[in-house]
């Protein structure tokens, strides 16, 4: 399996625990849409999308499935927040 496309969305405000919003195609045939980039006291990180008990409802079944699609996503939105930055220092 590999992520075969990433949309990525900085939020232009972020609040204290969301920054940002994902979404992956992997394989070119399964979308999973709505993967919040949140930040912890400790770092960033991926949460995927819930249920309203709080289960995820998408979760992957090993550490190395989700430090993968965590690393893949957080590469991209690092990127993207940058190049935004960017734009705006010289405006």
């Amino acid at each position: 399996m590999i992520i075969t496309k990433i949309y990525v969305r900085p939020l232009e405000n972020p609040n204290k625990r969301l920054y940002g919003v994902a979404s992956i195609i992997l394989d070119e045939i399964l979308a999973i849409n709505n993967i919040k980039i949140i930040r912890t006291k400790k770092r960033f990180c991926i949460e995927f999308p819930k249920e309203k008990n709080f289960r995820e409802t998408i979760a992957p079944l090993n550490t190395e499935t989700r430090n993968y699609i965590e690393t893949e996503i957080l590469n991209q939105f690092f990127i993207k927040q940058k190049r935004i930055e960017d734009n705006d220092e010289n405006k």
